[in-house]
């Protein structure tokens, strides 16, 4: 959990991810964190109840990471593997626009745990450059995914993590 709050003040976050005020007096970046981490190391067990599922998975890896506080170094490095990777290749961060203040849940999961699944599918991917992504992040596919209709149902959640991580991988 220590780690969590030391990466939700993260400037690249910050700009990256912008919550709104009342977002952020309730943990906003917090959830987003927990989120990236939660999601992409699997959704075994996820019920569609994401606070139940959130909970679960901090409070094993409180347990995981005092028997091994190696692990630390490591989601810390996904962290930022993510966060520059986004910084350098999503025009607008996890914002749908340059302009907005706020940050959809559901988009943020497709874009961020879809590229660390990508990037640890494919290595390659840290050092790419020119990958179009605007125009997907544009489409009404993309818009369908990450909409909130059933937007915490497992299939749902799938879908939009998947998408992301297979366009970044060039499906």
């Amino acid at each position: 959990m220590s780690l969590i709050i030391e990466l939700a003040v993260d400037p690249r976050l910050k700009t990256l991810a912008p919550v709104s005020t009342k977002d952020e007096k309730e943990r906003g970046r917090e959830d987003l964190v927990t989120r990236l981490f939660a999601y992409g190391d699997g959704l075994q067990g996820y019920k569609d109840r994401p606070a139940e599922f959130l909970f679960g998975y901090v409070k094993g890896m409180n347990e995981r990471v005092a028997a091994d506080p190696n692990l630390i170094q490591e989601y810390r490095r996904q962290f930022d593997q993510v966060m520059s990777f986004v910084e350098r290749v999503f025009p607008y961060g996890f914002r749908k626009t340059q302009t907005a203040k706020a940050t959809p849940r559901a988009r943020f999961e497709a874009i961020a745990i879809g590229t660390r699944l990508a990037l640890n599918d494919d290595p390659t991917l840290h050092n790419a450059q020119n990958i179009d992504v605007q125009r997907w992040l544009d489409s009404d596919e993309f818009k369908r995914v990450t909409g909130s209709d059933g937007a915490n149902a497992v299939a749902r959640l799938r879908e939009r993590i998947g998408f992301v991580q297979q366009r970044l991988l060039g499906n």
